[in-house]
């Protein structure tokens, strides 16, 4: 449910108001021109999982940066010091960084008034983020400094969904998922510029290269079910299946392939091919898996029961 404002002199379409999703119970005040309204919010937030080795819990899972609203789709930046997630804890969901030693370094990057922002990833120099919006109706693709508090800037758009993209290793090429060609493949285009160019053919969704960058993982959905598959970069295209059934999201470690299914994280073993169970989590998960590049700390969001909060505007006309 969307809080929603009309000018009653004027006419026209009605206009959101912001931060005003899933608002309920507005109350107006003409004397101090305040607006207030409650929000019934499914409350996520990110948790550290700490390993011992890879594919190995060291336990002492903990909450980073906690918020009163959602936070999701967590990535580490490759040299390891920070971490980009979607939160709507100023309102609208937006692309945030925070540093990894540090709850109280977070800071926006995107300012859009839209439904989602993200998720995102990184540049190979840690200094740019590419991430999905549905600011301007369908989901585009976005690149942002992270650094210099400049407006994303339009990397891809045009009447079809393009979203979940992942930054190659060596910088060259933004994978992300499409379904320009009637439903959703891989695709692919230059980072500095150029034509999309269609990777996948019989379906694929998230993609993300390995850390040696000689393979590209992908999922596939059919029917709701979720399968993790991979290619070679180099050579013949063959498509291997790694697993039939994971949950939506994966996470590519130096080591392996850490899968999230339900309130569980498995590790696949890419050097014996065997999978086998890392941690079972507290509460139940929601979008988005992230390893850090030293493949010592794992990134998840976990849900807590709904609550609700008090929003005022102030000056509002």
């Amino acid at each position: 449910m969307q809080l929603l404002r009309l000018n009653v002199d004027q006419g026209g379409e009605p206009l959101p108001v912001p931060g005003g999703t899933a608002a309920l119970q507005p109350t107006y005040s003409a004397r101090t021109r305040r607006l207030a309204f409650t929000i019934n919010r499914p409350n996520s937030d990110l948790w550290f999982v700490p390993l011992a080795s890879p594919g190995t819990s060291a336990g002492g899972e903990y909450e980073f940066a906690p918020s009163s609203r959602q936070e999701a789709a967590p990535v580490f930046s490759p040299d390891g010091r920070m971490v980009a997630h979607t939160s709507a804890r100023a309102g609208y969901p937006n692309v945030w960084v925070c540093e990894v030693g540090s709850a109280r370094s977070c800071r926006q990057v995107t300012h859009f008034e839209s439904s989602m922002a993200g998720p995102s990833s990184w540049s190979p120099d840690s200094r740019r983020l590419v991430l999905g919006s549905n600011h301007a109706g369908n989901f585009d693709l976005y690149m942002v400094d992270v650094d210099d508090g400049s407006k994303p800037r339009l990397f891809l758009g045009g009447p079809a969904d393009e979203s979940f993209p992942f930054w190659s290793r060596d910088g060259r090429w933004i994978y992300f998922a499409s379904n320009r060609s009637g439903r959703f493949e891989v695709w692919r285009a230059a980072a500095e510029g150029g034509g999309p160019a269609q990777v996948t053919k019989d379906g694929g969704y998230l993609a993300t290269e390995s850390f040696d960058a000689k393979w590209l993982y992908y999922t596939r959905n059919n029917n709701s079910v979720t399968s993790l598959w991979r290619r070679a970069l180099t050579g013949a295209p063959d498509d291997e299946q790694i697993s039939d059934q994971i949950g939506r999201f994966y996470a590519v470690g130096r080591s392996g392939v850490y899968t999230l299914r339900r309130r569980q994280i498995w590790f696949w073993d890419a050097s014996t091919g065997r999978e086998r169970l890392v941690v079972a989590l507290p509460h139940p998960t929601l979008l988005g898996l992230a390893v850090s590049p030293d493949e010592r700390l794992l990134s998840v969001p976990l849900t807590k029961p709904v609550g609700q909060d008090i929003m005022m505007i102030e000056n509002y006309r």
